[in-house]
Protein backbone atom coordinates (compact mmCIF):
# COMPACT_ATOMS: atom_id res chain seq x y z
CA UNK A 1 0.00 0.00 0.00
CA UNK A 2 1.48 3.51 -0.82
CA UNK A 3 2.35 5.50 2.07
CA UNK A 4 0.08 8.95 2.89
CA UNK A 5 1.48 12.37 3.21
CA UNK A 6 2.95 13.55 6.03
CA UNK A 7 0.34 15.01 8.30
CA UNK A 8 2.45 17.59 10.74
CA UNK A 9 0.87 17.01 14.75
CA UNK A 10 -1.50 19.59 16.16
CA UNK A 11 0.30 21.63 18.64
CA UNK A 12 -1.84 20.41 21.40
CA UNK A 13 -0.62 16.95 20.73
CA UNK A 14 3.12 17.58 20.11
CA UNK A 15 2.32 19.51 23.68
CA UNK A 16 0.83 16.18 25.58
CA UNK A 17 4.35 14.38 24.08
CA UNK A 18 6.08 16.96 25.72
CA UNK A 19 4.43 17.13 28.60
CA UNK A 20 4.35 13.82 29.39
CA UNK A 21 7.89 13.33 28.30
CA UNK A 22 9.33 15.96 30.96
CA UNK A 23 6.96 14.76 34.36
CA UNK A 24 5.48 11.26 33.11
CA UNK A 25 8.74 9.51 32.66
CA UNK A 26 10.35 10.89 36.05
CA UNK A 27 10.22 7.76 37.63
CA UNK A 28 13.17 6.91 35.51
CA UNK A 29 14.97 9.05 37.84
CA UNK A 30 15.16 5.84 40.43
CA UNK A 31 17.20 3.64 38.08
CA UNK A 32 20.19 5.82 37.81
CA UNK A 33 20.29 8.34 41.21
CA UNK A 34 21.94 4.78 43.48
CA UNK A 35 25.13 4.97 41.22
CA UNK A 36 26.85 7.84 42.31
CA UNK A 37 25.72 7.07 45.84
CA UNK A 38 26.82 3.64 45.97
CA UNK A 39 29.54 3.54 48.74
CA UNK A 40 26.59 5.54 51.09
CA UNK A 41 23.85 3.30 50.22
CA UNK A 42 26.02 0.41 50.95
CA UNK A 43 27.33 1.94 54.07
CA UNK A 44 23.66 2.39 54.47
CA UNK A 45 22.46 -0.79 54.49
CA UNK A 46 25.49 -2.79 56.10
CA UNK A 47 24.54 -0.79 59.91
CA UNK A 48 20.87 -0.75 59.26
CA UNK A 49 21.27 -4.79 58.41
CA UNK A 50 23.66 -4.90 61.74
CA UNK A 51 21.09 -2.59 63.81
CA UNK A 52 18.05 -4.96 63.26
CA UNK A 53 19.98 -8.40 62.90
CA UNK A 54 23.55 -8.20 64.67
CA UNK A 55 25.01 -9.75 62.14
CA UNK A 56 28.01 -7.57 60.33
CA UNK A 57 28.27 -8.69 56.58
CA UNK A 58 31.25 -9.47 54.62
CA UNK A 59 32.27 -8.00 51.40
CA UNK A 60 30.37 -11.23 49.29
CA UNK A 61 27.06 -10.95 51.63
CA UNK A 62 27.22 -7.03 50.97
CA UNK A 63 27.79 -7.42 47.32
CA UNK A 64 24.36 -9.66 46.94
CA UNK A 65 22.63 -7.24 49.47
CA UNK A 66 23.83 -4.20 46.88
CA UNK A 67 22.57 -6.07 44.22
CA UNK A 68 19.17 -6.67 45.76
CA UNK A 69 18.37 -3.13 46.05
CA UNK A 70 20.20 -2.36 42.74
CA UNK A 71 17.81 -5.11 41.14
CA UNK A 72 14.55 -4.11 43.04
CA UNK A 73 13.70 -1.58 40.50
CA UNK A 74 13.66 -4.05 38.12
CA UNK A 75 11.47 -6.56 39.48
CA UNK A 76 9.12 -3.84 40.42
CA UNK A 77 9.09 -2.89 36.66
CA UNK A 78 8.26 -6.84 36.27
CA UNK A 79 5.40 -7.00 38.34
CA UNK A 80 4.23 -3.76 36.98
CA UNK A 81 3.91 -4.66 33.70
CA UNK A 82 1.90 -7.88 34.40
CA UNK A 83 -0.34 -5.34 36.96
CA UNK A 84 -0.80 -3.13 33.89
CA UNK A 85 -3.47 -4.09 31.89
CA UNK A 86 -6.20 -3.73 34.52
CA UNK A 87 -6.34 -0.34 35.77
CA UNK A 88 -5.63 0.25 31.74
CA UNK A 89 -9.13 -1.41 30.80
CA UNK A 90 -10.75 -0.29 33.70
CA UNK A 91 -10.06 3.09 34.29
CA UNK A 92 -8.33 3.81 31.12
CA UNK A 93 -5.00 4.76 29.71
CA UNK A 94 -5.32 8.51 30.88
CA UNK A 95 -5.77 7.84 34.72
CA UNK A 96 -2.99 4.72 34.53
CA UNK A 97 -0.73 6.71 33.91
CA UNK A 98 -1.76 10.52 35.37
CA UNK A 99 -3.37 9.12 38.61
CA UNK A 100 -2.49 5.09 39.21
CA UNK A 101 1.71 5.80 38.42
CA UNK A 102 1.79 8.98 40.34
CA UNK A 103 0.30 7.92 43.14
CA UNK A 104 2.78 4.81 43.56
CA UNK A 105 5.59 7.24 42.70
CA UNK A 106 5.14 9.41 45.63
CA UNK A 107 4.60 6.52 47.58
CA UNK A 108 8.19 5.26 46.70
CA UNK A 109 10.08 7.91 47.02
CA UNK A 110 8.55 8.96 50.45
CA UNK A 111 8.88 5.42 51.55
CA UNK A 112 13.04 4.97 50.31
CA UNK A 113 13.71 9.01 51.37
CA UNK A 114 12.16 7.90 55.51
CA UNK A 115 14.18 4.39 55.19
CA UNK A 116 17.11 6.88 55.25
CA UNK A 117 16.44 9.81 57.65
CA UNK A 118 14.14 8.37 59.81
CA UNK A 119 13.35 4.45 60.10
CA UNK A 120 16.89 3.20 59.07
CA UNK A 121 15.30 0.55 57.58
CA UNK A 122 16.96 -1.34 54.19
CA UNK A 123 13.93 -3.51 54.24
CA UNK A 124 11.78 0.01 53.91
CA UNK A 125 14.28 1.07 50.95
CA UNK A 126 13.97 -2.22 48.92
CA UNK A 127 10.20 -1.92 49.17
CA UNK A 128 10.89 1.83 47.84
CA UNK A 129 12.36 1.00 44.95
CA UNK A 130 10.07 -2.12 43.99
CA UNK A 131 7.04 0.52 44.14
CA UNK A 132 9.62 3.04 41.89
CA UNK A 133 9.96 0.16 39.50
CA UNK A 134 6.38 -0.45 39.34
CA UNK A 135 5.65 3.28 38.77
CA UNK A 136 8.47 2.77 35.69
CA UNK A 137 6.60 0.04 34.22
CA UNK A 138 3.43 2.25 34.23
CA UNK A 139 5.68 5.20 32.77
CA UNK A 140 6.65 2.65 29.85
CA UNK A 141 2.51 2.92 28.77
CA UNK A 142 2.57 6.91 27.92
CA UNK A 143 3.75 6.29 24.72
CA UNK A 144 1.68 3.74 24.14
CA UNK A 145 -1.50 6.00 25.28
CA UNK A 146 -0.09 9.03 22.99
CA UNK A 147 0.41 6.52 20.32
CA UNK A 148 -3.46 5.86 20.62
CA UNK A 149 -4.17 9.22 20.44
CA UNK A 150 -2.01 10.03 17.30
CA UNK A 151 -2.96 9.85 14.04
CA UNK A 152 -0.89 6.83 12.25
CA UNK A 153 1.35 9.61 10.35
CA UNK A 154 2.94 10.91 13.43
CA UNK A 155 2.39 7.99 15.77
CA UNK A 156 6.03 7.35 15.65
CA UNK A 157 7.21 10.98 16.55
CA UNK A 158 4.82 11.42 19.71
CA UNK A 159 5.69 8.47 21.11
CA UNK A 160 9.47 8.44 20.50
CA UNK A 161 9.26 13.01 22.06
CA UNK A 162 7.22 10.68 25.11
CA UNK A 163 10.12 8.57 25.18
CA UNK A 164 12.76 11.21 25.44
CA UNK A 165 12.32 12.05 28.86
CA UNK A 166 13.50 8.74 30.21
CA UNK A 167 17.54 9.41 29.48
CA UNK A 168 16.62 12.73 30.80
CA UNK A 169 15.55 11.18 34.29
CA UNK A 170 18.34 9.04 33.90
CA UNK A 171 20.79 11.71 33.39
CA UNK A 172 19.31 13.90 36.39
CA UNK A 173 19.40 10.85 38.33
CA UNK A 174 22.98 10.31 37.89
CA UNK A 175 23.99 14.06 38.22
CA UNK A 176 22.15 14.83 41.16
CA UNK A 177 24.03 12.63 43.79
CA UNK A 178 27.39 14.03 42.17
CA UNK A 179 29.54 14.95 45.73
CA UNK A 180 29.20 18.64 44.31
CA UNK A 181 25.38 18.47 44.37
CA UNK A 182 23.86 16.21 46.63
CA UNK A 183 26.45 13.13 46.65
CA UNK A 184 27.81 13.64 50.54
CA UNK A 185 26.90 11.41 53.41
CA UNK A 186 24.26 14.26 54.93
CA UNK A 187 22.41 14.85 51.53
CA UNK A 188 22.08 11.91 49.40
CA UNK A 189 18.87 10.65 50.61
CA UNK A 190 17.56 13.79 49.44
CA UNK A 191 18.08 12.53 46.01
CA UNK A 192 15.55 9.59 46.30
CA UNK A 193 13.05 12.02 47.27
CA UNK A 194 13.33 13.90 43.85
CA UNK A 195 10.79 12.10 41.66
CA UNK A 196 7.72 13.01 44.24
CA UNK A 197 8.14 16.22 43.00
CA UNK A 198 7.12 15.60 39.28
CA UNK A 199 4.77 12.96 40.27
CA UNK A 200 2.56 15.32 41.79
CA UNK A 201 2.45 18.42 39.02
CA UNK A 202 1.68 15.22 36.25
CA UNK A 203 -0.92 14.25 38.60
CA UNK A 204 -2.80 17.75 39.03
CA UNK A 205 -2.67 18.54 35.19
CA UNK A 206 -4.77 15.30 34.56
CA UNK A 207 -8.00 17.16 33.61
CA UNK A 208 -5.81 18.95 31.15
CA UNK A 209 -6.27 15.69 28.85
CA UNK A 210 -8.71 13.85 26.69
CA UNK A 211 -8.56 10.20 26.97
CA UNK A 212 -7.73 8.16 24.04
CA UNK A 213 -10.16 8.15 21.53
CA UNK A 214 -9.32 4.59 20.91
CA UNK A 215 -10.34 3.75 24.41
CA UNK A 216 -13.30 5.75 24.39
CA UNK A 217 -14.84 4.39 20.94
CA UNK A 218 -13.17 0.39 20.89
CA UNK A 219 -13.75 -0.05 25.01
CA UNK A 220 -15.90 2.60 26.32
CA UNK A 221 -18.35 3.17 22.98
CA UNK A 222 -18.18 6.47 23.72
CA UNK A 223 -18.41 7.89 20.16
CA UNK A 224 -19.27 11.86 20.91
CA UNK A 225 -16.51 11.88 23.67
CA UNK A 226 -13.70 9.66 21.14
CA UNK A 227 -14.56 12.34 18.52
CA UNK A 228 -13.75 15.33 20.94
CA UNK A 229 -10.84 13.84 22.02
CA UNK A 230 -9.90 13.84 17.82
CA UNK A 231 -10.69 17.23 17.69
CA UNK A 232 -8.37 17.87 20.73
CA UNK A 233 -5.32 15.76 19.61
CA UNK A 234 -5.51 15.71 15.61
CA UNK A 235 -7.53 19.53 15.56
CA UNK A 236 -10.22 21.25 14.39
CA UNK A 237 -9.51 20.54 10.91
CA UNK A 238 -8.83 16.66 11.47
CA UNK A 239 -10.61 14.66 9.71
CA UNK A 240 -12.86 12.69 12.37
CA UNK A 241 -15.18 10.65 10.01
CA UNK A 242 -11.88 9.01 8.61
CA UNK A 243 -10.43 8.43 11.88
CA UNK A 244 -13.76 6.70 13.11
CA UNK A 245 -13.63 4.54 10.48
CA UNK A 246 -10.34 3.20 10.95
CA UNK A 247 -10.83 3.06 14.65
CA UNK A 248 -14.43 0.52 13.39
CA UNK A 249 -12.26 -1.22 11.37
CA UNK A 250 -9.56 -2.04 14.16
CA UNK A 251 -12.47 -3.14 16.77
CA UNK A 252 -13.22 -5.75 14.33
CA UNK A 253 -9.72 -7.50 14.80
CA UNK A 254 -10.17 -9.43 17.99
CA UNK A 255 -10.76 -13.15 18.61
CA UNK A 256 -13.02 -14.69 17.50
CA UNK A 257 -16.33 -14.76 19.47
CA UNK A 258 -14.61 -11.73 21.35
CA UNK A 259 -17.05 -8.36 21.68
CA UNK A 260 -15.18 -5.35 20.34
CA UNK A 261 -15.18 -3.52 24.07
CA UNK A 262 -14.41 -6.93 25.53
CA UNK A 263 -10.69 -7.46 26.47
CA UNK A 264 -9.17 -10.75 25.07
CA UNK A 265 -7.69 -13.40 27.46
CA UNK A 266 -4.32 -14.73 26.90
CA UNK A 267 -5.74 -17.94 25.83
CA UNK A 268 -7.38 -16.19 23.09
CA UNK A 269 -4.30 -14.23 22.11
CA UNK A 270 -2.74 -17.47 21.53
CA UNK A 271 -5.46 -19.09 19.66
CA UNK A 272 -5.46 -16.44 17.04
CA UNK A 273 -2.29 -16.03 14.89
CA UNK A 274 -2.75 -12.46 14.02
CA UNK A 275 -2.47 -11.88 18.06
CA UNK A 276 -0.33 -14.81 18.57
CA UNK A 277 2.47 -13.72 16.19
CA UNK A 278 2.76 -9.69 17.15
CA UNK A 279 2.81 -10.59 20.87
CA UNK A 280 5.91 -12.95 20.30
CA UNK A 281 7.87 -10.09 18.18
CA UNK A 282 6.98 -7.72 20.77
CA UNK A 283 8.35 -10.31 23.37
CA UNK A 284 11.55 -10.69 21.40
CA UNK A 285 11.98 -6.98 21.14
CA UNK A 286 11.48 -5.79 24.81
CA UNK A 287 13.91 -8.67 26.03
CA UNK A 288 16.27 -7.84 23.35
CA UNK A 289 16.72 -4.24 24.53
CA UNK A 290 18.67 -5.76 27.61
CA UNK A 291 20.94 -7.73 25.73
CA UNK A 292 22.72 -4.13 24.17
CA UNK A 293 24.53 -4.35 27.94
CA UNK A 294 22.71 -1.38 28.84
CA UNK A 295 21.84 -2.81 31.87
CA UNK A 296 25.28 -2.97 33.32
CA UNK A 297 25.81 0.60 32.12
CA UNK A 298 23.07 2.20 33.86
CA UNK A 299 23.17 0.27 36.86
CA UNK A 300 27.22 -0.62 37.80
CA UNK A 301 28.75 1.69 35.57
CA UNK A 302 30.07 4.88 37.74
CA UNK A 303 31.43 4.90 41.27
CA UNK A 304 32.62 1.11 41.92
CA UNK A 305 31.80 -0.10 39.04
CA UNK A 306 32.53 -1.29 35.45
CA UNK A 307 34.67 1.62 35.22
CA UNK A 308 36.61 1.00 38.25
CA UNK A 309 36.57 -2.16 36.89
CA UNK A 310 38.55 -0.90 33.51
CA UNK A 311 40.99 1.32 35.56
CA UNK A 312 38.82 4.39 35.72
CA UNK A 313 39.96 7.02 38.45
CA UNK A 314 37.14 6.38 41.47
CA UNK A 315 36.91 10.37 41.34
CA UNK A 316 36.49 10.66 37.46
CA UNK A 317 34.17 7.45 37.13
CA UNK A 318 30.93 9.32 38.27
CA UNK A 319 31.37 12.61 35.77
CA UNK A 320 32.66 10.33 33.08
CA UNK A 321 28.91 7.96 33.97
CA UNK A 322 27.12 11.48 32.69
CA UNK A 323 28.95 12.83 30.39
CA UNK A 324 30.01 9.85 28.00
CA UNK A 325 26.87 7.69 29.19
CA UNK A 326 24.23 9.68 30.47
CA UNK A 327 24.33 13.00 28.18
CA UNK A 328 24.60 11.10 24.47
CA UNK A 329 20.97 9.45 25.87
CA UNK A 330 19.82 12.52 25.65
CA UNK A 331 21.07 13.42 22.24
CA UNK A 332 20.60 10.36 20.71
CA UNK A 333 16.41 10.24 21.71
CA UNK A 334 16.58 13.75 20.07
CA UNK A 335 17.96 12.37 16.86
CA UNK A 336 15.65 9.36 16.75
CA UNK A 337 12.49 11.85 17.36
CA UNK A 338 14.13 12.82 13.39
CA UNK A 339 14.37 9.66 12.35
CA UNK A 340 11.82 7.31 13.16
CA UNK A 341 9.08 8.81 10.86
CA UNK A 342 11.67 9.01 7.98
CA UNK A 343 13.34 5.72 8.21
CA UNK A 344 10.78 3.47 9.79
CA UNK A 345 11.06 1.24 13.20
CA UNK A 346 12.71 -1.28 11.54
CA UNK A 347 15.93 0.10 10.49
CA UNK A 348 16.56 1.87 13.91
CA UNK A 349 15.50 -1.01 15.79
CA UNK A 350 17.98 -3.20 14.03
CA UNK A 351 20.14 -0.50 14.46
CA UNK A 352 20.31 -0.72 18.14
CA UNK A 353 20.13 -4.21 18.06
CA UNK A 354 23.28 -4.55 15.90
CA UNK A 355 24.92 -1.77 18.21
CA UNK A 356 24.22 -3.58 21.06
CA UNK A 357 26.01 -6.73 20.09
CA UNK A 358 28.85 -4.64 19.18
CA UNK A 359 29.11 -3.26 22.31
CA UNK A 360 28.93 -6.25 24.47
CA UNK A 361 31.34 -7.62 21.98
CA UNK A 362 33.27 -4.50 23.26
CA UNK A 363 32.98 -5.45 26.84
CA UNK A 364 33.86 -8.47 26.72
CA UNK A 365 37.34 -7.85 24.63
CA UNK A 366 38.22 -5.08 27.35
CA UNK A 367 37.54 -7.52 29.97
CA UNK A 368 40.34 -10.04 28.47
CA UNK A 369 42.46 -7.70 28.83
CA UNK A 370 44.71 -6.67 32.07
CA UNK A 371 42.51 -4.16 34.52
CA UNK A 372 44.18 -0.80 34.16
CA UNK A 373 45.79 -1.40 30.76
CA UNK A 374 44.72 1.76 28.37
CA UNK A 375 43.27 -0.97 25.62
CA UNK A 376 40.90 -2.41 28.19
CA UNK A 377 40.06 0.90 29.25
CA UNK A 378 39.41 1.90 25.88
CA UNK A 379 37.65 -0.76 24.32
CA UNK A 380 35.27 -0.75 27.66
CA UNK A 381 34.39 2.42 26.96
CA UNK A 382 33.58 2.45 23.62
CA UNK A 383 31.39 -0.52 24.42
CA UNK A 384 30.32 1.33 27.64
CA UNK A 385 29.49 4.71 24.65
CA UNK A 386 27.74 2.14 21.86
CA UNK A 387 25.63 0.33 24.48
CA UNK A 388 23.92 3.39 25.52
CA UNK A 389 24.14 4.60 21.43
CA UNK A 390 22.15 1.21 20.42
CA UNK A 391 19.59 1.10 23.16
CA UNK A 392 18.56 5.02 22.53
CA UNK A 393 18.15 5.01 18.50
CA UNK A 394 16.13 2.52 18.34
CA UNK A 395 15.17 -0.84 21.26
CA UNK A 396 14.30 1.52 23.82
CA UNK A 397 11.35 3.33 22.68
CA UNK A 398 10.36 1.05 19.68
CA UNK A 399 9.79 -1.94 22.13
CA UNK A 400 7.30 0.69 23.52
CA UNK A 401 5.64 1.60 20.35
CA UNK A 402 5.17 -1.78 18.54
CA UNK A 403 2.26 -2.92 20.38
CA UNK A 404 0.19 0.26 19.68
CA UNK A 405 1.26 -1.08 16.02
CA UNK A 406 0.65 -4.35 16.14
CA UNK A 407 -1.76 -5.33 19.07
CA UNK A 408 -5.91 -4.46 18.41
CA UNK A 409 -7.46 -2.49 20.88
CA UNK A 410 -8.48 -5.16 22.85
CA UNK A 411 -5.69 -7.05 23.05
CA UNK A 412 -3.35 -4.24 23.63
CA UNK A 413 -3.52 -3.85 26.94
CA UNK A 414 -2.69 -7.25 27.85
CA UNK A 415 -0.19 -7.62 25.19
CA UNK A 416 1.57 -4.59 26.48
CA UNK A 417 2.15 -5.80 30.09
CA UNK A 418 3.12 -9.27 29.03
CA UNK A 419 5.46 -8.08 26.79
CA UNK A 420 6.75 -5.36 28.90
CA UNK A 421 7.20 -7.20 32.27
CA UNK A 422 9.05 -10.21 29.73
CA UNK A 423 11.39 -7.40 28.80
CA UNK A 424 12.48 -6.80 32.40
CA UNK A 425 13.03 -10.61 33.33
CA UNK A 426 16.59 -10.52 31.44
CA UNK A 427 16.89 -7.08 33.08
CA UNK A 428 16.66 -8.64 36.38
CA UNK A 429 18.91 -11.83 35.59
CA UNK A 430 21.37 -9.22 34.39
CA UNK A 431 21.33 -6.23 37.32
CA UNK A 432 21.27 -9.39 39.72
CA UNK A 433 23.87 -11.82 38.40
CA UNK A 434 26.53 -9.51 36.93
CA UNK A 435 28.35 -8.44 40.37
CA UNK A 436 28.81 -12.07 41.38
CA UNK A 437 29.79 -13.45 37.78
CA UNK A 438 31.88 -11.04 37.31
CA UNK A 439 34.02 -11.42 40.27
CA UNK A 440 33.99 -15.53 39.31
CA UNK A 441 34.57 -15.81 35.57
CA UNK A 442 35.08 -12.04 34.65
CA UNK A 443 34.86 -11.19 31.38
CA UNK A 444 33.23 -14.49 30.24
CA UNK A 445 29.96 -12.58 32.16
CA UNK A 446 29.25 -10.84 29.09
CA UNK A 447 29.63 -13.20 26.70
CA UNK A 448 25.75 -14.65 26.88
CA UNK A 449 24.65 -10.78 25.74
CA UNK A 450 26.45 -11.09 22.71
CA UNK A 451 24.85 -14.69 21.21
CA UNK A 452 21.42 -13.44 22.98
CA UNK A 453 21.96 -10.26 20.83
CA UNK A 454 22.82 -11.40 17.62
CA UNK A 455 20.11 -14.49 18.04
CA UNK A 456 17.55 -11.56 18.45
CA UNK A 457 18.62 -9.56 15.60
CA UNK A 458 18.35 -12.17 13.28
CA UNK A 459 15.22 -13.37 14.46
CA UNK A 460 14.06 -9.62 14.00
CA UNK A 461 15.16 -9.45 10.72
CA UNK A 462 13.27 -12.08 9.28
CA UNK A 463 10.20 -11.29 11.03
CA UNK A 464 9.34 -7.66 11.80
CA UNK A 465 7.34 -6.08 9.36
CA UNK A 466 7.69 -2.32 9.14
CA UNK A 467 4.75 -0.32 10.66
CA UNK A 468 5.61 2.91 9.83
CA UNK A 469 2.51 4.89 8.81
CA UNK A 470 0.12 2.31 8.76
CA UNK A 471 -3.06 1.48 10.80
CA UNK A 472 -3.37 -1.46 13.26
CA UNK A 473 -5.35 -3.26 10.42
CA UNK A 474 -3.09 -3.02 7.65
CA UNK A 475 -0.79 -4.33 9.42
CA UNK A 476 -2.60 -7.23 11.29
CA UNK A 477 -3.74 -8.44 7.13
CA UNK A 478 0.05 -9.61 7.54
CA UNK A 479 -1.25 -12.66 9.67
CA UNK A 480 -4.20 -13.39 8.77
CA UNK A 481 -5.82 -15.98 7.19
CA UNK A 482 -5.40 -15.56 3.08
CA UNK A 483 -7.38 -17.73 1.02
CA UNK A 484 -5.79 -20.35 -1.63
CA UNK A 485 -5.94 -20.13 -5.46
CA UNK A 486 -8.92 -22.54 -5.42
CA UNK A 487 -10.59 -19.96 -3.08
CA UNK A 488 -10.37 -22.06 0.09
CA UNK A 489 -9.21 -20.07 3.67
CA UNK A 490 -6.01 -21.16 4.91
CA UNK A 491 -6.04 -21.38 8.73
CA UNK A 492 -2.23 -22.39 8.67
CA UNK A 493 -0.29 -19.91 10.18
CA UNK A 494 3.35 -20.34 11.60
CA UNK A 495 3.69 -20.27 15.50
CA UNK A 496 6.27 -17.50 15.78
CA UNK A 497 5.18 -15.75 12.46
CA UNK A 498 5.37 -15.61 8.72
CA UNK A 499 9.18 -14.95 7.26
CA UNK A 500 9.34 -11.86 5.47
CA UNK A 501 12.13 -10.25 2.79
CA UNK A 502 12.89 -6.74 3.48
CA UNK A 503 15.59 -4.07 1.45
CA UNK A 504 17.77 -2.30 3.15
CA UNK A 505 15.59 0.61 4.25
CA UNK A 506 13.33 -1.76 5.48
CA UNK A 507 10.21 -2.01 3.04
CA UNK A 508 8.15 -5.03 2.46
CA UNK A 509 9.16 -6.32 -0.22
CA UNK A 510 7.96 -10.14 -0.64
CA UNK A 511 5.94 -11.80 2.14
CA UNK A 512 5.16 -15.26 3.40
CA UNK A 513 7.68 -17.06 2.26
CA UNK A 514 7.61 -20.65 2.83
Amino acid sequence: MSQRAMFHPHYRLLFSSCFHALLGTSAFHFTTCLNPVEEYVQTFANNSFAVHYGLALNPVELSWLWSTIACMNAVGAFVGSLLLQYPAELIGRRYTVMIVKNVIQVLAAVLQFSSVSGVNSVEMLIIGRFLGGVACAFSMFIPVFLAECAPADCRGLVATIAFAGVPVWNTIGATTGLQQLLGTPDAWHYVLLIPAIPALVHMCMTSMFPESPKFLFITEMEGQQAKNSIMFYHGSSANVKEAMQVMQLESKLGPVNVRPDESATLRRILQTPHLRIPLFICLVTNAATSFGGSDIVLQYSASAGFLNSLGVPPLIAPWLDVLILQVPGIVVMIIASVLVERTGRRPLLLWGIGLGVVATGGLFAGSLFPKGSVISALLGITGMFLSVVGFYIGPSYISTILPSEMCPQNSRALSTGIAFGFGWIPSILIIVGYPPLDATIGAYSVLPLVILGAASFVYLYFYLPETKGKDVDEIVRLWLPRPDPEGRSNESTPLLGNSHKFNTLGSLAEVDID
